[in-house]
């Protein structure tokens, strides 16, 4: 992986790192990078470099997807599809709702993720999956839109 840029916190490369890690997938926020790689501890698992408020409580274990905000990042986990998300919460974006999810994507200060369906594969799991579960500072103030 390649990464340029602003490096003031860290976020480009801190002390040699990603180096020779192998990852599927990087997201970049304000002033963290994270990626799920595939030769950390878990497979998919996630590894974040750059400031530390934002790399705060990064949760083990295997993700199917990452999105990195502001100052706040969030993952699916692929056993259970449920969110987890850390770093910066002033505005309840880290606050992840309950339920399993599809895609995650954060932005500055708020949070957006498509909810699956209790019942894959029936026409409700298709219009769940239409329907995003969105925490925005201004519009929701932290409760899904």
């Amino acid at each position: 992986m390649h990464c340029w840029g602003s490096n003031s916190d860290g976020q480009v490369n801190s002390g040699g790192f990603p180096g020779t890690t192998k990852f599927y997938t990087t997201t970049a926020g304000g002033k963290h990078t994270c990626g799920l790689c595939s030769n950390c501890m878990d497979d998919y698992g996630i590894r974040c470099w750059g400031a530390p408020a934002a790399l705060a409580l990064v949760p083990a274990g295997g993700f199917s997807a990452i999105s990195a905000g502001k100052g706040h990042t969030c993952a699916i986990n692929k056993q259970n599809q449920q969110l987890e998300c850390w770093g910066d919460n002033s505005y309840d974006q880290s606050n992840a709702p309950t339920g399993t999810f599809l895609a995650v994507a954060a932005g500055g200060q708020h949070t957006c993720a498509i909810e699956a369906s209790p019942n894959p594969g029936t026409s409700q799991a298709r219009t769940s999956a239409l329907r995003p579960s969105c925490r925005w500072h201004a519009r929701c103030r932290g409760r899904p839109c």
